[in-house]
């Protein structure tokens, strides 16, 4: 299963649409607190959250610098993103 699918999975479940309703604006500003802590999130950091996984991984360290270019590349998008899903749902 994808990382999408995952997500759609979540947000159409009748457990989200039950809080969401009830709890919108609250999911809002936690959404929107936590999508700025990620777009605050720089690359050094990033770079010491992938040097904890295991090596059992088996994550080369070109797998790690193209995971931290793309997480870099795709913070900036992730508040647009986040309100665009909450929008949808409304």
């Amino acid at each position: 299963m994808e990382p999408g699918e995952v997500g759609d999975l979540i947000i159409n479940s009748h457990y989200f649409n039950y809080y969401f309703e009830r709890f919108a604006k609250e999911f809002e500003k936690e959404g929107i607190i936590l999508c700025e802590k990620i777009y605050e999130t720089d690359e050094p950091f990033l770079n010491k959250i992938l040097n904890t996984l295991p090596d059992s991984w088996n994550i080369t360290a070109e797998e790690k610098k193209a995971i931290t270019a793309y997480l870099m590349y795709r913070k900036s998008k992730l508040k647009d993103l986040f309100m665009g899903h909450l929008n949808f749902g409304r």
